[in-house]
Parts: C-alpha cells; sequence; structure tokens
C-alpha cells in the first residue's frame, strides 16, 4: 500500500514537473535586449497613459492627503537617495486596497495597497517592500512582461494612446499577474543590495515574509514548483544568508513611520 502511494505521488510530482517545463516553453523570458526599440521616453508615455486608466477605474481609488503625502516623501527617500543611478523618476501611491499587494506600472510609478501598509511594522519592513518593486523597474521587468504578453510593436504602437480598452487590458495584467521566479529573485537581490545601502539589515525583508506566513498570505512549500514567485521560506533563507559587509553599520528608523502610520490610518479611516 505505502508503495502504491509513493508511486502515485511520484506520479502526480512528474505531471506537474512537466506541465511547469512546458510552461516555461509557451511563455519564453524575452531578452532584455529586444527591449531596446522601447525607449525610456516611450516607457514614461506608456507609464503616464497606464496611470490614467488606473485612475479611471472605480475599484482602484488613490488615497490622497497632503501631509500622507509629504510623509511618504520622506519614508522612501532612503532607498531614492542610494538606488545606482537610473532612468526613472519615482513615484509612490497609496491604493485603497485592503490587499497585501504591491505593483509597478511602467516608467516608475509604484502602487502601495493599504493592505500592506497595515501589515508591516517598520519603515525598514517597507523599504524592503518598496526596493523590490524599484528592482522590477530598473531591471526592466515590467516592461519584459508586458512585450511577452502583449508584443514589442503593440506596446510601441499603445504609446499613441489610441486604444483605451487595450491600454485597460495592460493595467489589469499589471495588477492581477506575477513575474517569474528569475524576475522575483532579481528584484529581491536588487532590493537586499539596496537595504545595505541604507543601513538597512537585510534581516528586515526577511521579517515582512514571516509576518506574510504567520498571517497565511504565502504559499504551501509543497506547491513551490507550481508557482511564478518564490516560496516565502526560500526568499527568508536568501535576505537571512544575504552578505553583509564587516563595516556595515545600521542607521535607525522609526519616527517618521510612526507619524506616516498614524496619518495614514486617519487618513483610511
Amino acid at each position: 500500500m505505502a508503495r502504491q502511494l509513493l508511486i502515485g505521488a511520484l506520479a502526480i510530482i512528474g505531471f506537474f514537473g512537466l506541465l511547469w517545463l512546458l510552461i516555461g516553453l509557451w511563455n519564453p523570458k524575452i531578452d532584455i535586449n529586444t527591449l531596446d526599440g522601447i525607449s525610456v521616453e516611450t516607457e514614461d508615455v506608456l507609464g503616464e497613459l497606464i496611470f490614467e486608466t488606473i485612475l479611471e477605474d472605480p475599484g482602484m481609488d488613490i488615497l490622497e492627503d497632503q501631509k500622507t503625502d509629504s510623509l511618504l516623501r520622506i519614508i522612501v527617500q532612503p532607498v531614492l537617495e542610494n538606488s545606482p543611478p537610473g532612468e526613472f523618476d519615482f513615484k509612490f501611491y497609496i491604493l485603497d486596497d485592503p490587499m497585501v499587494n504591491a505593483f509597478a506600472i511602467p516608467g516608475g510609478r509604484i502602487f502601495i495597497g493599504a493592505g500592506l501598509i497595515d501589515l508591516v511594522e517598520s519603515q525598514e519592513e517597507f523599504l524592503a517592500v518598496v526596493g523590490h518593486e524599484m528592482g522590477h523597474v530598473n531591471e526592466r521587468h515590467v516592461m519584459e512582461k508586458l512585450a511577452r504578453e502583449f508584443g514589442i510593436k503593440v506596446l510601441i504602437s499603445m504609446s499613441t494612446g489610441t486604444d483605451a480598452i487595450l491600454l485597460s487590458d495592460i493595467g489589469s495584467s499589471l495588477v492581477s499577474l506575477g513575474f517569474d521566479r528569475q524576475a522575483e529573485r532579481e528584484a529581491d537581490e536588487f532590493a537586499l543590495e539596496l537595504l545595505v545601502n541604507c543601513g538597512i539589515h537585510p534581516h528586515h525583508m526577511a521579517t515582512f515574509f514571516r509576518r506574510l506566513n504567520r498571517e497565511n498570505l504565502s504559499y504551501a512549500e509543497s506547491l513551490e514548483f507550481m508557482m511564478s514567485h518564490p516560496h516565502n521560506n526560500a526568499r527568508i533563507k536568501s535576505a537571512l544568508e544575504y552578505p553583509v559587509p564587516e563595516d556595515f553599520e545600521s542607521v535607525e528608523y522609526g519616527d517618521s513611520w510612526d507619524s506616516f502610520k498614524s496619518q495614514f490610518q486617519e487618513l483610511a479611516g
């Protein structure tokens, strides 16, 4: 009986392993060099059009308040000051969304769900998430994803803003679908290096993922091979093992985060 169960389990694993391989063959990674046909200027225009489409979606309300926005700019300043030189002007927005979520659109606009801010307990954890999304933009994962799903020629033509329906589809794709494992690992690596440059120990990223696990916001470890995201436990391990320079000095954050969190809770009501 035990032997039959083992054979059955191996058959199931083999089936899903083959399925994962076929998905990978059908959905190949776009070579970053093929994105040379899309200039940063075109990406910015496309991002602006997608942003306007998001604003028109009744389910994507942005929480706007002058004091909260000012505090948010202070909160993200460390990652902006310590990120490698890039061609993107990052902007950050809070969505009135209870989901624990964050995503980026072309051109460097990053959206953070209210549910994520509720879950995060420190500025260091928040910057780990923000740094991850900045990594997706800097590594052009966002454009790779869209190029894979819609085609480069379509994206270039969309920068004229002539097809509102397709623009809406593109925006929905960025909100609802994740990146592949390699892109997620690269974004994590970008974020971890950025945290160290900010004087933030990488274990803060691990703390965030542990909280996701406690809140049951993770996947079953046995199903990791079916996921696009690395499993939370794998990401925790990577954060804890990330090499920190011997002369690393931790910077204390806190006061700004407390003010921001208080103002955010008042705004969210």
